[in-house]
């Protein structure tokens, strides 16, 4: 398992076991990858292995809830660019009150923000990893239903697949989507 990186103290280390199991990696490429002690020697591999989405995953995973859809809010923000539609500002709008101030009543609305979104945008991923970051997904008069302990990040992480995959950004970039995100596994605020 990998040392803790002192400075990413937001990074949640207990679940490093079970974050690795779930990234899409050979045998042999998630056994060499525990080699590392660092989460950042584990990412810059990666980057040496061209496994970017499963970068963007692991630190992801690994991130709380409220952070990583920031993390994902910030890079939709800067590279996709779609983002002048009225629909995907009031999305971004609406994705920066919730990291503000998360409550109950912004996940559900959530899910009808959503709706209201092109269907696999990477706008509407970050606001799906909202609807999926606690409480029920299921309709408020039905049985409870709670999202995988994972579905908000992956829904993250995809968002920011997306918008890597659509915007066919360079590795400069890349590395600057990550650097982000460890900024925010710091406790900073990703404006880096």
């Amino acid at each position: 398992m990998a040392a803790q990186d002192k400075q990413l103290k937001k990074f949640q280390y207990e679940k490093l076991p079970l974050i690795i199991s779930k990234l899409e990696l050979t045998g042999s490429t998630k056994k060499q990858l525990q080699n590392y002690q660092l989460i950042t020697q584990q990412l810059d591999y990666l980057i040496t292995k061209e496994q970017y989405d499963q970068a963007i995953r692991l630190l992801a995973l690994g991130l709380p809830k409220q952070e990583v859809v920031w993390w994902s809010y910030l890079t939709v923000k800067q590279y996709d660019q779609a983002m002048n539609d009225i629909k995907a500002q009031n999305a971004l709008q609406f994705i920066e009150n919730w990291v503000r101030e998360p409550t109950e009543e912004k996940r559900r609305l959530a899910e009808h923000s959503v709706a209201a979104l092109t269907l696999f945008s990477p706008i509407a991923w970050v606001a799906q990893a909202i609807f999926m970051s606690g409480g029920s997904i299921a309709p408020i008069d039905q049985f409870q239903v709670m999202p995988d302990e994972f579905a908000c990040a992956h829904c993250a992480a995809t968002a920011m697949i997306l918008v890597k995959a659509k915007s066919q950004i360079e590795l400069t970039d890349i590395k600057r989507i990550l650097r982000v995100g460890l900024h925010i596994a710091m406790g900073g605020n990703g404006k880096v």
